[in-house]
């Protein structure tokens, strides 16, 4: 349930909010001289029940989103001011929830609390080139934190055990009839904000998207140390989707994550990768339904290290139903079902298992 520090930064930030609206009502609404502005925000609360009914109220580790058992609460809350011209963007957003308390939690001070906050130059005045720095959201996979923009109520396991957000520098280019986007990165880290003392090395991150009318083709990669200076564990990730439209009707996604490091212990480099289908099915106006099929194989531990000693080599299907309330407002529900190779989960028997399932339902809002 929410805390006492927990309600009073929810109230900070909806002080916050009003400061921002009413700063946005005297500059007319749209605009501060030559810069469109404008002020929005999201709102996702959910509720899910988790059938091994832990004591703690937190679902299995490698979840960072909507992670909370048997609990009304607040996955995420965005506030967010833009303002941009021809030749500058800049954006800003603060945020709040289980979410940030989860996989920011290594972000120090407010740090934690900050969603996006970044600007960008025009560096041609003809061209789409622009140069990006500060935080953004990350150039890896095609699931976004904030749910609504996902087919799903609940983020996959290579979702959750990827960057969501990332710090650095980003030099983007898109063709001129838009259809292919190109970027490269400078970035402090695998999703960090700030870079430990003891490891002085940026990472490098590419990106290459190509959109079509019914299709989307997506190749992402990042190079970095997760270890120090003095010892390195250089990883690589490779991040691959397509999203394609198939009539009016039907949107499928399939995804493929590989990544390898060597191993600090052993001469060897250990690898893991993740494949994942998702496909949404539109039942009427109001309704939609999807499907989500995922295969996550980490037997070295590589990302994702269990409680106990056992091997990651997890399946994961859920599926879920929308309710368009309005055009901005949505109600879902979902259930999930985990299986491993080796028991890893704990039972209502406090016994450990294979299996995990779970039921969770949200209402978001965007306004």
């Amino acid at each position: 349930m929410f805390t006492k520090n927990y309600t009073q930064q929810i109230v900070r930030y909806f002080l916050l909010f009003l400061m921002l609206v009413s700063f946005e009502t005297k500059a007319q609404l749209d605009s501060i001289g030559d810069f469109k502005i404008a002020l929005n925000g999201y709102l996702e609360t959910y509720y899910l029940y988790d059938f091994a009914n832990p004591s703690n109220h937190l679902r299995p580790g490698f979840y960072v989103s909507h992670h909370r058992h048997n609990e009304f609460n607040l996955n995420m809350g965005i506030m967010r001011f833009s303002a941009e011209n021809k030749k500058v963007k800049t954006a800003f957003a603060l945020m709040t929830g289980t979410y940030v308390n989860t996989n920011l939690a290594l972000e120090t001070g407010v740090l934690k609390n900050i969603y996006e906050a970044n600007v960008s130059l025009k560096l041609h005045s003809k061209r789409h080139l622009w140069l990006q720095m500060g935080i953004f959201n990350s150039h890896i996979g095609f699931e976004s934190a904030i749910g609504a923009d996902c087919f799903t109520l609940t983020r996959s396991i290579a979702g959750d055990n990827s960057p969501y957000y990332e710090s650095g520098a980003r030099l983007n280019y898109k063709s001129k009839n838009t259809k292919w986007d190109w970027s490269f990165l400078l970035l402090n880290g695998w999703q960090r904000i700030q870079r430990l003392n003891y490891n002085t090395m940026p990472s490098l991150g590419t990106q290459i998207t190509y959109t079509a009318t019914t299709l989307t083709f997506n190749s992402s990669n990042y190079f970095g140390n997760e270890g120090t200076d003095a010892f390195p564990i250089w990883r690589y990730f490779h991040n691959l989707y397509m999203i394609k439209k198939i009539g009016a009707k039907n949107t499928l996604i399939v995804g493929l994550d590989a990544g390898f490091q060597n191993n600090p212990i052993k001469s060897t480099s250990i690898y893991w990768y993740t494949p994942q289908l998702v496909y949404r099915y539109n039942l009427s106006k109001k309704f939609d339904i999807a499907a989500r099929l995922e295969h996550y194989y980490d037997k070295d531990a590589a990302i994702i290290t269990p409680l106990i000693k056992a091997e990651f080599k997890m399946i994961g299907a859920s599926i879920n139903l929308d309710y368009k309330i309005m055009d901005n407002v949505l109600f879902r529900l979902e259930f999930k079902q985990l299986n491993n190779s080796d028991p890893i989960f704990t039972s209502q028997q406090a016994k450990l298992t294979r299996y995990n399932s779970s039921i969770a339902s949200a209402f978001t809002v965007k306004f």
